[in-house]
């Protein structure tokens, strides 16, 4: 059997659900155990899957855009590299919440469960004036966190960012306060000049 140790991944972002597809080979573990697979939204950038090399197993984390919850699967490593469709499913929803395999095959499934994503994957008009902003809004308050530059009035700097209804929400994951930032240009503004955000001020 020949192996080709190269597949695509797909996974629907559990924070703004952007669907990304990633091509991936066994190069990516060259060096290292783990592999983040992030969102590829603009100013998302958050991490919803992970995958880790175990004794020639591969161990799949998935960050649940149906339940909320965090999801664990192996693989063996001659099927994972070779298999022309891998779905895991949510253990919760029953719904397919990630694929591994080759682009048409993924393409094609997804296509045929539309319905079962529907009010998973928004049909966002990337190219409005109000994605634009929401995603610039969204890209400034990842560069404040990278950037150690939110905190909350408990003194917390262990912050969650959500995308609820086209607003950018900040969670304490200590106090839980929270602070909306709604998309609008004076918004926009404020972060672009923003030296630091407090939860709570």
């Amino acid at each position: 059997m020949i192996v080709k140790y190269e597949q695509t991944a797909a996974y629907i972002c559990p924070f703004c659900s952007n669907l990304t597809k990633k091509k991936i080979s066994a190069f990516d573990f060259s060096g290292r155990d783990r592999m983040s697979l992030k969102c590829s939204t603009m100013g998302c950038r958050e991490e919803c899957a992970g995958i880790s090399l175990r004794t020639g197993k591969y161990k799949i984390t998935v960050e649940c855009p149906v339940c909320g919850d965090s999801h664990t699967f192996t693989a063996p490593g001659v099927k994972f590299w070779n298999k022309q469709l891998l779905k895991y499913k949510c253990p919760v929803s029953g719904v397919d919440i990630m694929f591994f395999g080759e682009e048409g095959a993924i393409t094609r499934t997804i296509n045929e469960h539309m319905p079962e994503y529907a009010d998973i994957i928004p049909d966002y008009d990337d190219n409005s004036v109000e994605s634009e902003m929401l995603y610039e809004i969204l890209d400034c308050v990842h560069e404040l966190r990278d950037n150690d530059l939110i905190s909350c009035m408990c003194g917390s700097h262990s912050v969650a960012i959500q995308l609820i209804n086209n607003c950018v929400v900040l969670v304490c994951e200590r106090c839980g306060r929270v602070r909306v930032i709604e998309t609008n240009e004076h918004n926009m503004a404020m972060l672009l000049n923003a030296e630091a955000i407090v939860i709570g001020n």
